[in-house]
């Protein structure tokens, strides 16, 4: 391989990085947060809106942080009166939109804290897109009250927006 060769090829994986970074720059995330647990819980439930403001449709296909081991994307789907949480391989963002994750809908399931998360500190999110990319923000870890957990299962509560 020619020194020429070399050079064209490292410029045409400098591109390709750059037009995934410009994908990933249309894609954002506000008021991300994780539900508090108490000391012991093995799951987490993480809620967000996930902007596309791009002019392509891209989808969410996997999550990460380092305050947890896991992080699955998930629906809840009602079937005969009986919530049920599924896991989703992929979500889609469709170009100039929004997907909203929230309870009784989409929702982070974060598994197995590497610590106890308390409420007002911030974790950080690694959100894979199917492109490659990824779109890193921060999770506020927010307080449930213990009345509105339905059953006592913090990652159950209604979400009510920022609080």
């Amino acid at each position: 391989m020619t020194l020429s060769s070399i050079r064209n090829l490292l410029a045409a994986a400098g591109l390709s990085l750059l037009a995934n970074a410009a994908i990933a720059a249309g894609v954002r995330v506000e008021n991300a947060s994780v539900r508090e647990a108490p000391p012991g819980a093995e799951m987490l439930a993480g809620y967000m809106t996930v902007y596309n403001d791009g002019s392509a449709p891209v989808a969410l296909t996997g999550a990460s942080s380092p305050a947890v081991n896991r992080i699955e994307l998930h629906r809840t789907v009602m079937k005969d009166g009986v919530a049920s949480m599924i896991a989703q391989d992929r979500v889609e963002v469709p170009a100039k939109s929004s997907v909203r994750f929230e309870p009784a809908g989409l929702r982070l399931m974060l598994f197995n804290p590497t610590r106890p998360l308390t409420a007002g500190e911030h974790i950080g999110l690694s959100l894979q897109l199917d492109n490659g990319s990824r779109v890193d923000t921060r999770a506020e870890v927010r307080r449930t009250p213990r009345a509105a957990t339905p059953m006592g299962h913090p990652h159950m509560e209604p979400y009510h927006g920022a609080q």
